[in-house]
This record gives structure tokens, C-alpha cells and sequence, in this order.
């Protein structure tokens, strides 16, 4: 029984997976929101998200808008207002939200690992900015 769990799990992409996280996935508000709207299969508001998935009116807006900038998911405008619905732009965004889905499943914790590892990074990068900008001297040079 363990050698099969063990290789299901290095069959399983988690190198794709942490690309795509990386590239694609900020928070944990977006990786609930693209599941939901990819099993929605329909356009939904970001009043819809927000009620299904709990989370503040603006959560579930701002979540919306950056997965749509990732051409993770398409906008429709209608007189009732802004809807998306799940559709990834190209095969290698496709293949990752499905990775995305199936790691939801089948590797919850394992997703963690790389969603925690994605802030940490990102929070470590954010600091080496900032350290690097208190050694700047002076104002920054114009171009011209």
C-alpha cells in the first residue's frame, strides 16, 4: 500500500505545480476562487464568489481581476455587471489549473507546502527590495 501511495506522488508534476503557483497564484483567496469558478463552469459575479466562498466583497473582486490578468479567467460585461467564467488562455495554463484542481484533491498538504513556500518567497524578495533600496545614494538617475 505505501509503495503505491509513493508512486502516485512522484508521478504527480509538483515541479509544474510550484511554476504555476509561482507565476500565477498569489494567495490562498485566489487558489479557492479559480477552483470555484473552474467547477462553476459558469460566469459568475464577485458578489457569487464572495457569499460561496466567504470571503469579503473585495477579496473576491480583487481575487477575480488578477486571475483574469493571468488569463486565467475570461471577463464578460453585461448590463447587470461584471461576470468571469473559467477559461485559461493557451494549453500550459490550462495544464496548470488542472494540476492546481487535481493537487486540491489529492495533495492538500503538499499544496500548502508550496502555497507557504510561494509567500515566503515572495516576503523574501520584498525584503532584499527594500534592503537594497536603503543602500541607494541619492535620488534615483532620470533617463534623458
Amino acid at each position: 500500500m505505501i509503495v503505491s501511495v509513493v508512486s502516485l506522488e512522484s508521478s504527480f508534476d509538483f515541479a509544474a505545480l510550484r511554476t504555476f503557483i509561482a507565476s500565477h497564484i498569489e494567495d490562498y483567496e485566489q487558489l479557492e476562487t479559480l477552483l470555484f469558478v473552474r467547477r462553476h463552469r459558469q460566469s459568475v459575479s464577485a458578489a457569487v464568489v464572495a457569499s460561496e466562498l466567504k470571503l469579503e466583497a473585495h477579496e473576491a473582486s480583487q481575487a477575480l481581476h488578477a486571475l483574469a490578468a493571468c488569463n486565467l479567467l475570461a471577463v464578460d460585461d453585461s448590463s447587470a455587471g461584471k461576470t468571469f467564467r473559467y477559461a485559461p488562455r493557451g494549453a500550459e495554463l490550462s495544464r496548470g489549473a488542472e494540476l492546481l484542481a487535481l493537487a486540491y484533491g489529492e495533495h492538500r498538504i503538499k499544496l500548502v507546502q508550496l502555497m507557504n513556500s510561494n509567500a515566503l518567497d515572495r516576503a523574501r524578495m520584498i525584503a532584499l527590495r527594500k534592503f537594497a533600496e536603503g543602500f541607494r545614494l541619492g535620488s534615483p538617475k532620470k533617463n534623458g
